[in-house]
């Protein structure tokens, strides 16, 4: 969708850099009451490094 909209353009990576995942956590807090405090996201990076997906 982002593509479609020209939000965001795809390229190709070079061949001389290293390619980091990440994954964005979202995670709920509540107050003592038990009701709904905030909503927490967090972009986490991945550390290791799957050799079966760079090709």
């Amino acid at each position: 969708m982002l593509v479609a909209r020209r939000t965001w353009y795809l390229v190709l990576c070079p061949t001389d850099t290293n390619i980091v995942t990440c994954k964005w956590v979202f995670t709920i807090k509540y107050h003592l009451n038990g009701y709904i405090a905030r909503h927490k996201s967090t972009m986490s990076y991945c550390t290791y490094v799957d050799e079966n997906l760079v090709t």
